[in-house]
């Protein structure tokens, strides 16, 4: 018996074929890691590329939107993003008309009332918006644009006195005081263990993949 296709909910961009080369952001080293197939989660919502790291026979497992393609040429541009994006919530909306389930969820990002093929479609919404706002802009190098990052976002602080570290935009410093990223040439993150607020310059503020 011939076993159907599966059918997986990604964005046209996180398609990935067998034997590309692709890395994983976080990797320091950028070690280029070759597409075995793509399968679904244990939860069976999101899909997962299953990957081959040179020298080792165990496979790494990781979602469509944590990959870069090592050819630049393959990697999706802000543009090819948003086209994506439209595609995607364009079939979400489609399907939620059709769908009794979905049409009982009132917020469009939620998935509690969705059925699965609706809440694969968000999840595949949300990891394309992830790549568009962390990713894509890390891949650049230079630091955050104040215009487009989002209070709890994840970034890298590199401060001229000391090491690198990881935070998140914050909208309210300590005291309750509002500051809007970019506010005074600055930008107001938080920090563990105690997540207090301190201000740092926006040219020390990089994305976070």
């Amino acid at each position: 018996m011939t076993a159907r296709p599966q059918t997986f909910f990604t964005a046209p961009c996180f398609t990935y074929e067998p034997g590309q080369q692709l890395f994983q952001p976080r990797d320091a080293e950028r070690i280029s890691l070759t597409v075995v197939r793509t399968t679904y989660g244990p939860d069976g919502r999101r899909p997962i590329v299953v990957l081959q790291r040179p020298g080792r026979e165990k496979a790494v497992n990781a979602d469509p939107h944590h990959l870069v393609h090592v050819d630049e040429a393959l990697r999706p541009t802000r543009t090819q993003l948003a086209e994506s994006f439209s595609q995607l919530a364009a079939s979400v909306d489609a399907h939620t008309a059709e769908c009794r389930s979905c049409q009982r969820q009132s917020a469009w990002w939620g998935t509690c009332y969705r059925c699965v093929i609706g809440r694969r479609m968000i999840d595949a919404a949300g990891g394309l918006s992830y790549y568009r706002d962390n990713v894509l802009p890390w891949l650049t190098g230079k630091p955050v644009d104040p215009a487009r990052v989002r209070g709890g976002q994840h970034v890298n602080v590199r401060p001229n006195d000391g090491p690198e570290f990881e935070a998140r935009i914050a909208q309210i410093a300590d005291g309750g005081r509002w500051h809007e990223a970019g506010e005074n040439g600055a930008i107001c993150v938080r920090t563990a263990p105690d997540w207090a607020s301190a201000l740092y310059p926006v040219a020390q503020v990089f994305h976070r993949p």
